[in-house]
């Protein structure tokens, strides 16, 4: 079971960023993805693809609370309020 979280995992990253790399990301948009952690961009990837925090702590074997910490993070580094807005931003789209 655990090599098939590991294979989601690795596609639901190549997935997102397929998306970024397809969109027509303005540059500020990519300076704040740079902005947040590793963990940040791996919590950000799947929120991005509708999966709730229970599902993202479940996946990355942290707490949901850690998840909900991280996303306050991503939003406030990206300058977003919600999760709209951010597949938006990660999207090059004016939120």
């Amino acid at each position: 079971m655990k090599s098939h979280s590991i294979q989601r995992s690795i596609i639901v990253g190549f997935t997102v960023l397929i998306i970024v790399a397809s969109s027509s990301v303005a540059p500020a948009t990519g300076e704040m993805v740079l902005q947040l952690t590793r963990r940040e961009r791996e919590i950000a990837d799947r929120a991005a693809l509708g999966m709730t925090n229970g599902d993202i702590a479940n996946e990355l074997f942290i707490s949901t609370e850690t998840v909900k910490r991280h996303m306050h993070n991503i939003f406030a580094k990206i300058g977003v309020k919600n999760r709209v807005q951010l597949v938006r931003r990660l999207r090059g789209e004016v939120p």
